[in-house]
């Protein structure tokens, strides 16, 4: 079969389509099935059973003309990694292509479109196997061997017309494909399949001791809230903290806040608090804001909220496995499921721990979105101001623009004005992101004057970068959609929110340069265990960290001039064994549970104590 020119101009001899069959194991690696595969200039077939010998070599060619096409490739690299197999160097995973041409549409009740392989043949109008087929032929791997030769023979002709699908969808996206964009993209289905391997050292021992008195745990936090502030709203008669609605608005009419607290639709005081979204569904968080005598109360349902159960994904390695949904943001950024650490709570942050003779760094861009907004738009003071941060002539660019609003003095520091740092810094993020100035100052507790003046101040000083993200989202209206340099699109309906187009550029450019610097970082070798936004953690032996943490600072600034034509920054925090990572921003939920989970062991040895006591008086009775 003759390759299609686009293909041939950008170097590519052969296309190897691939699909794997193996068992999910829940924390664990995967156990590799079989794999098939089909190239589509030499014809050349492959039908491999892997149950019964997952450690054969691959049988698959590669090579810098050889490029690799599947549907969720992750998926397939998982199998590589525990067959023992290197990864291929030239991928397009198909699923990356799909989700973006999906890209801000909805179905007809408002949800995003859900993107997968048959959702994909049917968007193109090819004839696929139905999903209860499909569901049942997944169940016969999920089941697990032995097989008979019958179903080993159903399996494989299973996996085989998934290729042909693939081969089929392939074939209709051609016209979308831009090679070198969709092979970036594909890259990185290497560095998330690499992570899931890996995983994240954490502190087994106590994820066991906790997750055994959590209930405990959960009580005393509930009755520590109570004794300290009073309020009446947890029922702790039974043993457990339960939250009272009647109690809750009792409380809210005594602080004189009845007509100014948001409603359900049932007529109850919301306590709606979302980690993500608008700043007006975060209702637990604006009327704390304007009412901090509910901060207490606001923490700690978060905290009993996040944390029903305290089960995290950890394997029998010791390693925590949250994986991750890559594309799944309109930006084009990876979602973690339920149970990253980096998703969760500061405060679990501290049950990252490297093993003995083991370290960890934690390496992120500096002030991204800002430097990025700044190399886009060619702002002069952004520009200027990030320059200084990174040759350590500015301390902060938060402090800076307090500075230039007059908010703060000249001799501002991070330690002496620490809240105005913080508001300047929520307050100008969230305006980058579409933010009103009531919803600012709900956010940060300024006045509605204070935010108005804050707005005007800010376009007045970033003038050019106002410009310039007002001329994008014209743009993006007028034609329809909006995309970065490196490709990633939105498709603009009269239903995008202004605030998405807004900060588009920045967030989807963050994560083309993500992709990139992940890449790049190994591509060196190096070991990484997770993603968050902007930044890595990697793992390393104590002696390498320092050099393994500079190389994964400079794929960054690598990544970021070959995407910006602008150098961005990075910083690191390393935490080498014994130490365990820590945070300030979690430091006080940390002790609290850590007291907690003392006390309910010692309570839990002393009940122990007196049913001994108990048993040998029995005993000495019977006697």
């Amino acid at each position: 079969m003759q390759l299609s020119p686009k293909l041939r101009d950008a170097g590519v001899r052969e296309v190897i389509h691939l699909d794997t069959e193996f068992i999910a194991q829940q924390n664990e690696h995967v156990i590799p099935v079989c794999l098939c595969a089909h190239a589509l200039v030499s014809e050349q077939e492959w039908r491999v059973w892997l149950y019964d010998n997952p450690r054969q070599s691959c049988p698959l060619p590669d090579g810098p003309d050889v490029l690799f096409v599947a549907y969720s490739a992750p998926a397939e690299w998982s199998t590589y990694l525990s067959c023992g197999w290197e990864l291929p160097g030239n991928v397009i995973d198909l699923h990356a292509i799909h989700k973006m041409l999906l890209n801000g549409s909805t179905d007809r009740k408002g949800s995003k479109k859900q993107a997968n392989l048959l959702s994909a043949a049917e968007m193109f109008g090819i004839d696929a196997m139905l999903a209860i087929e499909k569901d049942d032929m997944r169940n016969l791997v999920l089941r697990g061997g032995p097989y008979t030769g019958q179903e080993q023979a159903a399996i494989l002709d299973y996996c085989r017309r998934d290729v042909a699908l693939d081969e089929q969808i392939f074939s209709k996206m051609l016209p979308y494909l831009h090679v070198g964009n969709d092979c970036t993209r594909g890259d990185y289905t290497r560095v998330l399949a690499t992570i899931d391997w890996n995983g994240i050292p954490v502190d087994v021992d106590l994820i066991s001791r906790f997750k055994a008195h959590w209930k405990n745990i959960r009580y005393g936090i509930a009755r520590d809230l109570e004794e300290s502030e009073g309020y009446g709203i947890y029922d702790l008669s039974k043993g457990v903290p339960r939250f009272s609605h009647a109690a809750f608005g009792e409380v809210i009419n005594r602080r004189g806040l009845a007509d100014k607290w948001p409603r359900t639709k049932d007529g109850k005081y919301s306590t709606a608090d979302p980690k993500h979204g608008p700043a007006k569904h975060k209702v637990m968080k604006r009327m704390a804001d304007m009412d901090p005598y509910f901060k207490p109360l606001r923490e700690t349902m978060r905290l009993l909220s996040d944390f029903k159960t305290f089960d995290l994904p950890v394997g029998g390695d010791g390693r925590c496995r949250a994986r991750s949904v890559p594309w799944h943001q309109a930006t084009g950024r990876t979602s973690p499921l339920k149970g990253s650490i980096f998703a969760l709570p500061a405060w679990a942050r501290f049950l990252i721990k490297p093993a003995v003779g083991r370290a960890v760094a934690y390496v992120d861009l500096v002030s991204a979105e800002y430097g990025i907004g700044a190399a886009l738009s060619g702002d002069e003071v952004m520009l200027d101001a990030y320059t200084r941060v990174k040759n350590g002539t500015l301390d902060d660019i938060y402090l800076d623009l307090a500075r230039r609003m007059s908010r703060a003095p000249k001799d501002a520091t991070k330690a002496s004005h620490k809240d105005i740092r913080k508001t300047f810094k929520i307050a100008a993020l969230a305006m980058q992101y579409g933010q009103e100035p009531e919803g600012c100052a709900a956010s940060t507790g300024m006045s509605v004057a204070e935010a108005q003046a804050f707005h005007a101040a800010h376009r007045r000083i970033h003038h050019r970068y106002w410009d310039y993200v007002e001329r994008q989202v014209v743009e993006a209206e007028a034609s329809g959609s909006i995309e970065t340099r490196y490709g990633w699109r939105l498709t603009v309906y009269p239903w995008t929110k202004r605030g998405t187009l807004l900060d588009f550029q920045m967030q989807a450019t963050c994560a083309d340069i993500m992709r990139r610097a992940t890449v790049l970082m190994l591509d060196e070798g190096l070991m990484l265990c997770a993603t968050a936004h902007d930044a890595v953690l990697l793992e390393s032996s104590v002696g390498d960290i320092e050099a393994h943490t500079e190389t994964a600072k400079n794929c960054w600034r690598q990544a970021s001039q070959e995407i910006l034509d602008y150098e961005l920054d990075a910083d690191a925090k390393i935490i080498k064994y014994p130490d365990r990572y820590d945070t300030s921003d979690g430091e006080e939920a940390w002790f609290r549970l850590l007291r907690l989970l003392e006390k309910s062991e010692s309570d839990a040895a002393e009940q122990n104590v007196l049913f001994q006591m108990e048993d040998n008086a029995h005993d000495a009775c019977t006697i």
